[in-house]
């Protein structure tokens, strides 16, 4: 049926129990289903709440969950044993607080947010809270420019740290950039350039599944439709290598690409019209399927997750940062898997959409070349029609003449009377 754009996240413990958090009318409504009494758990969680919220679990099968009161306060949820605490990070009444993203790495936390600036309404400031010595500390991280509305951010943790990726404005377009946290000497690096060209671009998710391999996609604007492009790249120190690039869309509404690693195959969803579509490689990467559309998002009201689980969770068939499914209470994820509720689907490669532009701008030329010739044809026409009326006055001119020759000749052999 459609799309519901609404915040929503999945998190499933070591002992498979999933937490569902939801936003809906200011309100984050928490529920848990145990896995083993088959029952379920509901309550509100935090009332009088802006949408922005995230939620991570760490080892210890600790959840945080972090999110901003419309009152200006920034708080931390923080679950154990079954049992909810809450603290105030932060008061920034009349801020709202944007791109909230909470990660955790080794025993660390950290909160990053944007927030606009004082200097302008198109430049928004990064910070991240960290915890240090028991106490939290909050740090400037760098500006974003944007040109319309701020992008996505998104905060990644590996064995050696920390990537954030983000977009800002080059030349009057919108680029996207990664920043890599080296943990072990606790410094943030250079910032790395991903993207270039003209083009806008709108959305983002990194997934790792090598450590030192980037597989990232994101919404284009070519022509005025969104398309879905991938993008791999090898990470050798602080610089960025670039393995492959596709577009796995046609040209449309393409939004909110989601990557998925699921059974050794990569996927790329994203959410196009009213329905899910997809893509697959089974090279990591390297090569890509024509997409595919999704028949069972069309039977009713589907939304986009974040989903984490216990990083011990032995479970590792699946890795993802966000899936589509189907809306609360049946969590059943749409766009990979099973081909058996698929229909494939034409892919308009980027060479044909050029040779239909190519076709398309020649039309006026041929047109051109059309009105040219029937002008000549009209010169032509006019000429001749030139050409006879000067003939007829010709022949005119010459009768005249030869009317006077006669007379002339008639005087002479008869000369008037006296």
């Amino acid at each position: 049926m459609s799309f519901a754009n609404q915040k929503n996240a999945l998190v499933t413990d070591q002992a498979g129990n999933i937490h569902s958090f939801r936003w809906d009318n200011e309100k984050i409504i928490y529920a848990c289903f145990y896995k083993h009494t088959k029952k379920m758990e509901k309550e509100i969680l935090v009332e009088a709440c802006m949408p922005e919220f995230d939620v991570i679990i760490d080892k210890k099968d600790t959840i945080y969950l972090t999110c901003q009161q419309k009152e200006g306060k920034l708080l931390l949820f923080i679950y154990r044993l079954g049992i909810w605490e809450r603290e105030v990070l932060l008061s920034s009444e009349g801020i709202n607080i944007y791109n909230l993203s909470v990660i955790s790495w080794k025993d660390g936390l950290y909160i990053f947010y944007c927030v606009p600036s004082f200097e302008s309404n198109k430049v928004y400031r990064i910070y991240y809270l960290y915890r240090k010595d028991e106490i939290w500390r909050n740090a400037e991280l760098g500006d974003i420019r944007v040109k319309t509305l701020l992008n996505p951010l998104q905060v990644l943790s590996t064995s050696q740290g920390l990537i954030l990726g983000y977009y800002n404005l080059v030349n009057g377009a919108e680029q996207l950039f990664i920043k890599l946290y080296d943990g072990t000497l606790d410094l943030w690096r250079d910032t790395l350039q991903v993207t270039d060209g003209l083009n806008d671009k709108l959305y983002i998710d990194i997934l790792l599944v090598e450590e030192e391999e980037l597989n990232i996609v994101y919404s284009e604007y070519i022509d005025g439709n969104l398309v879905v492009k991938y993008e791999k790249y090898k990470m050798a120190g602080n610089k960025l290598i670039k393995k492959s690039e596709y577009e796995l869309s046609n040209p449309g509404n393409c939004s909110y690409p989601t990557l998925i690693m699921f059974d050794n195959m990569l996927w790329t969803v994203w959410t196009e019209y009213d329905y899910v579509a997809s893509s697959f490689s089974e090279d990591n990467g390297m090569t890509w399927s024509v997409p595919y559309q999704w028949t069972e998002s069309k039977e009713g009201i589907f939304v986009r997750y974040k989903y984490c689980l216990n990083p011990r969770n032995s479970d590792r068939s699946y890795l993802l940062n966000y899936s589509y499914g189907k809306d609360f209470p049946d969590f059943t994820f749409l766009g990979f898997g099973s081909f058996e509720k698929a229909v494939e689907m034409p892919l308009i490669t980027k060479k044909k959409r050029e040779e239909e532009v190519e076709e398309i701008l020649s039309i006026p030329e041929n047109q051109e070349n059309d009105l040219v010739e029937v002008n000549h044809e009209i010169i032509e026409q006019e000429n001749l029609i030139g050409i006879k009326e000067k003939l007829l006055e010709l022949e005119d001119r010459i009768e005249q003449i030869e009317n006077f020759i006669n007379r002339r000749r008639r005087g002479f052999l008869f000369p008037p009377r006296e």
